[in-house]
């Protein structure tokens, strides 16, 4: 997103190509979690057998009706442009995290309309200030869940979600 030369709406992997992504994942006994916002990338990537969905914040309403039939999950955070939104040098970035904020309440309202298996997550580990607010952001879940769908959605759900890595799930015992 916070590539000036990356549009939101371009897929950068072909079906064959992802189909085999998720071919060496299965013999790992794992699977494939793909990054990506927009319809299109999200039916071809379920098509190729993805079984995690990362973000899609500017998916429709049958997208997400897909994403539950294939028994896909929808890992998206709660970003907002808030106290915590991201700000970039560049008005083309600038723009691209308007759009994606601007998709964030109708992706919650959505998953949960429609039943999509959501977990909760952030990409904000790689930033030490914004990581030490990552239970703000999951308090921010209350705008479309009640308190104890969050605590759910940030345990067992999310442990749900981890059993999916088969032998590399890293809490077995």
């Amino acid at each position: 997103m916070s590539s000036t030369y990356d549009p939101l709406d371009v897929r950068q992997y072909t079906k064959d190509e992802i189909e085999a992504f998720v071919e060496v994942a299965d013999t790992y006994n794992t699977y494939v979690a793909s990054h990506l916002f927009t319809d299109d990338a999200a039916r071809i990537a379920i098509e190729a057998g993805v079984k995690s969905i990362e973000h899609g914040f500017l998916m429709s309403r049958e997208t997400m009706e897909m994403i539950r039939e294939n028994d896909v999950w929808l890992s998206v955070q709660p970003l907002l442009d808030d106290e915590d939104g991201f700000s970039f040098d560049d008005p083309v970035s600038q723009q691209k995290w308007i759009d994606v904020t601007d998709g964030t309440d109708f992706t919650y309202k959505t998953a949960k309309e429609v039943g999509v298996k959501t977990a909760f997550g952030t990409d904000i580990l790689f930033d030490p200030k914004l990581a030490e607010r990552q239970g703000a952001f999951l308090a921010k879940l209350q705008r479309w869940y009640f308190p104890y769908e969050v605590s759910q959605m940030a345990t067992s759900t999310n442990a749900e979600l981890l059993e999916l890595s088969g032998p590399r799930h890293p809490y077995q015992q």
